[in-house]
């Protein structure tokens, strides 16, 4: 009894939600897949492999790697800009994942040598570009974009040891919030059992 001579109401606790749990395990399962699917290229060539090739640029194409139209190309992620050289067959693709990829996309024209991987060029195109060095005489040469092999393999190095971690991160709270819903489901069971 209260003060005033008035009950407090006391009120039943029923099961558990479990839905929370395993919506923010599917968040997770979705960040982790889209995570995996931004550590592309998985595998890279050694500057062994590499091959120097070029010459003048015939046309400079973004698109989205997901659909491979130019629907997404303004998006700020899982873009490449694709070049075409006057005297070479086939596309040459530049991600948004490498090193100085504004560059690439927005300030390279007229002439630019590139390397490529020897190996894939025995295969249909698109052709990864890994190493960029523009020479556009209407340009100084310190505003010419160069990018090397080695800027783009310490760049993917960081960019794999973040993701690792992260996709660490994001497969363990998938794991943990699967295994306490099913606790809770079991606590529910136990605590609440079906009337019927």
């Amino acid at each position: 009894m209260s003060l005033f001579g008035t009950q407090a109401i006391e009120t039943k606790r029923g099961p558990r939600g479990v839905w929370p749990y395993f919506f923010m395990a599917i968040i997770c399962v979705f960040a982790y897949v889209f995570t995996l699917l931004s550590l592309w290229p998985w595998g890279y060539p050694t500057r062994d492999e590499l091959v120097e090739t070029g010459g003048e640029i015939r046309s400079v194409r973004i698109r989205d790697v997901i659909s491979g139209t130019s629907a997404g190309a303004g998006l700020p992620t899982h873009v490449s800009v694709y070049f075409t050289f006057r005297d070479l067959e086939g596309e040459y693709e530049y991600p948004w994942n490498f090193p100085k990829y504004i560059h690439a996309r927005d300030r390279t024209a007229v002439y630019a040598d590139i390397l490529v991987e020897k190996a894939a060029l025995a295969e249909p195109g698109p052709y990864l570009i890994w190493g960029v060095k523009e020479d556009n005489n209407h340009k100084a040469e310190e505003k010419q974009t160069i990018i090397t092999y080695e800027e783009i393999e310490a760049q993917l190095l960081s960019q794999q040891q973040t993701l690792d971690t992260m996709l660490r991160w994001l497969g363990g709270g998938a794991v943990a919030l699967s295994l306490w819903g099913w606790y809770t489901i079991r606590w529910n069971r136990r605590n609440y059992p079906p009337l019927i």
